[in-house]
């Protein structure tokens, strides 16, 4: 399970299905599309922001960080998604990276005086806890709010239903 495309997506999964089809060719391998910018997906995200406090028409900023690729297409999938919830809860989205640009911690300054912070991953780690610490570093006169990570939210079964659809069709 993949949240968005990148180098791992078209490159690295791809090669090993490969090495494994000329290892076992009785056995028939599928690969289905990442999460992506699925309505769901959007869903889940705003759904972790409201459990922090948020609601509509605050005068906040929200701060979607993901990990990051080399890969240009995922970060497009990324704004992709930023557009999403944009559109469909009418809430202005900021878009940042840990490990390319724009990092998060640039946008951070960028944003209001109120940001809830939406780490994009399936689970709290290292990297949630690397955003802590800089949100603990940065608060001075600011409200920094660190939402929860994507996590396996219920929601989250019928995209991954979808996705495993999707190849069967």
């Amino acid at each position: 399970i993949l949240l968005m495309p990148g180098i791992h997506a078209y490159e690295d999964i791809p090669n090993e299905m490969n090495r494994a089809r000329i290892l076992y060719p009785d056995i028939s391998f599928q690969y289905g599309k990442t999460l992506g910018a699925d309505e769901i997906m959007a869903e889940i995200v705003y759904d972790r922001i409201i459990e922090k406090g948020y609601t509509l028409g605050e005068d906040a900023s929200v701060l979607l960080v993901g990990h990051g690729s080399r890969d240009e297409g995922a970060a497009r999938e990324f704004e992709s998604l930023a557009g999403v919830l944009e559109e469909k809860y009418a809430i202005e989205i900021k878009t940042a990276f840990l490990k390319t640009t724009p990092f998060y911690h640039d946008r951070m300054v960028e944003c209001g005086n109120k940001v809830y912070i939406l780490p994009y991953f399936l689970f709290s780690g290292g990297f949630t806890e690397e955003i802590q610490q800089k949100v603990a570093c940065t608060q001075g006169d600011r409200e920094f709010i660190l939402c929860n990570s994507i996590g396996f939210a219920p929601k989250l079964a019928s995209l991954l239903s979808k996705r495993v659809n999707e190849i069967l069709v």
